[in-house]
């Protein structure tokens, strides 16, 4: 989604009805197209996936956006906007350190709410309860 505030600029500076149109279109494509893909890549595994392994993929599916989500929303907030300025003052340098630290974050915290989960929920099937943490 970078750089669409240049082409939607584009786009209005010609000040037509048809391009006010496009660009509608064009911006909704770039912010819900991930969205929407996302979407129809679920459903086609769904509707692909044998019968008695569609359960636990959209219960994985599920836990995996409630953890995330959960885990990481208020997190991300404050990484993009720290990277943000890291890029503004040209401290590369430091982007890794943050980069490090971020997936060791994502890394201990999903480890340990999926290991809560898996004694809350009584999974005793520690391979696919791992698929849990790949998502």
């Amino acid at each position: 989604m970078a750089g669409i505030g240049f082409e939607l600029n584009k786009l209005l500076k010609k000040n037509s009805f048809l391009m006010d149109i496009v660009s509608i279109f064009y911006s909704a494509n770039v912010s819900a197209g991930p969205w929407i893909m996302c979407s129809l890549t679920l459903f086609l595994l769904i509707v692909l996936l044998p019968r008695n392994e569609t359960l636990f993929f959209t219960s994985a599916v599920v836990y995996s956006f409630i953890f995330s989500t959960l885990l990481f929303g208020g997190v991300s907030i404050s990484v993009t906007r720290y990277l943000a300025d890291l890029i503004y003052r040209k401290e590369f340098s430091q982007m890794y350190g943050l980069y490090s630290s971020t997936v060791l974050y994502a890394v201990l915290s999903s480890g340990v709410f999926l290991t809560i989960f898996s004694l809350i929920s009584w999974i005793d099937d520690w391979f696919n309860s791992c698929f849990f943490l790949t998502l």
